[in-house]
Order: structure tokens, then C-alpha cells, then sequence
């Protein structure tokens, strides 16, 4: 009964971080995208509605990319920054490194550079903004900066291409799942220590004097 209880105490810990991620995110915003252009989404910062359609945007050159294992030619997680449109002059051929950004794509979707290119190098891209629930790890902040030494991460605008938000009604019901968890878990360990504790009495031996 007690190991019952931890797994249910594990799966509300787990239902616990969904409801509070996902959550933040759904009641911060709309059912439908709500299209921007980056500049005025730099501008207003990570509060708003999290949940866009990006335009009036351009990829930067210079990317970081995870991959899993040794295959180096499939990615598992992408971040490129990005500038507004109106800050690049599109005939120059020169390299685009700017030295401070204000924002970056995240993505989980994309696997290689054709993917890159076909969902995000395109006028608009439906996202995220995902800085009220992450945040950049040292070693991605680490390699960014050495292509845009200028730039503070910490400050930058984080985008998830692809990413919708759940509706409230399922972030009610994984905070349901993880409340019943949890006062379940609890009460199998309650009774478990309650069998415990209680001490039974000896049978009585009779005697035959």
C-alpha cells in the first residue's frame, strides 16, 4: 500500500509541474494566434498574449543545434535568433550577426536545415512567447554569445515555433488528476501508518487450574 501511494505521490508531482507550466502559459493566452510583427512584439515585452503569429521577421546566420547520440543530422532542439526586417538591409549579401538581439526561435520540431527553412524562413510563424516558464541553459547562452557577444540572453525573448497552448478546461483537468493524486497518495500512506502503529494484544492463554 505504501509503495502504491508513492507512485501516486510521483504522478501528482508530475500532473502538478504540467498543470503549472502549461497553465501559466493558457491563461496568458488566446484561442487564436494574434499576429505581430517582431518589432512591436519586442517592444511589449514577454507579458501579453503569449500566443502569436509572428511577421515582419529575419533569421540570423549563426544557429545552435542539439542532436541525440552521434547523429549529428538530425536535431532534437534548435534556437536562431532573429531582428525585425526593418533593421536589415535584404540586397546586402554580408552575413547577418548582429551584435545584440532581442529575440530567438526555439524549436523541438525541426530536424535539419530544409526543415529550418520550410517552417520558419516564410512570413509568418505561429509560436509561443515561453519566457514566464523557461529560460536559456548556460551552455546554449554560452555558444549564442560567442556569434552575439552584445546580446543578454537572459533578457531575450524566448519564441517556441509550433507550440499552441492547452485550452483551460485541460489544465483544469490535469490539476484535478494531480489534487485526487495527491490526497489519495497521502491516505494510503495514512492507513499504511495506522497498521503499523497499532499494536494487537496477545492471545490469552487459559490455564487448567
Amino acid at each position: 500500500m505504501a509503495r502504491v501511494g508513492i507512485g501516486l505521490l510521483v504522478v501528482a508531482a508530475i500532473l502538478g509541474f504540467i498543470t503549472y507550466t502549461e497553465g501559466t502559459l493558457a491563461f496568458q493566452s488566446s484561442a487564436q494566434p494574434e499576429e505581430i510583427s517582431l518589432r512591436k512584439l519586442i517592444e511589449r515585452g514577454p507579458s501579453g498574449n503569449a500566443h502569436i503569429l509572428l511577421t515582419d521577421f529575419v533569421l540570423c546566420d549563426n544557429l545552435v543545434h542539439q542532436y541525440k547520440g552521434t547523429n549529428k543530422d538530425s536535431w532534437t532542439h534548435l534556437w536562431i535568433p532573429v531582428v525585425p526586417i526593418d533593421e536589415v538591409n535584404l540586397a546586402a549579401k554580408a552575413p547577418l550577426n548582429p551584435n545584440n538581439v532581442k529575440a530567438l526561435f526555439f524549436s523541438i520540431n525541426i530536424r535539419n536545415n530544409v526543415e529550418l527553412e520550410s517552417r520558419l524562413n516564410k512570413p509568418k510563424v505561429q509560436a509561443l512567447v515561453t519566457n514566464q516558464i523557461t529560460s536559456l541553459e548556460s551552455k546554449i547562452r554560452n555558444l549564442l554569445q560567442q556569434s552575439y557577444p552584445g546580446t543578454d540572453f537572459d533578457k531575450c525573448l524566448i519564441i517556441q515555433e509550433g507550440r499552441t497552448p492547452f485550452s483551460r478546461g485541460i489544465v483544469y483537468l490535469f490539476g484535478g488528476g494531480a489534487a485526487l493524486s495527491l490526497l489519495t497518495g497521502i491516505g494510503l500512506f495514512f492507513v499504511a501508518w495506522r497498521g503499523k502503529s497499532v499494536q494487537r494484544r496477545p492471545p490469552e492463554l487459559k490455564s487448567d487450574d
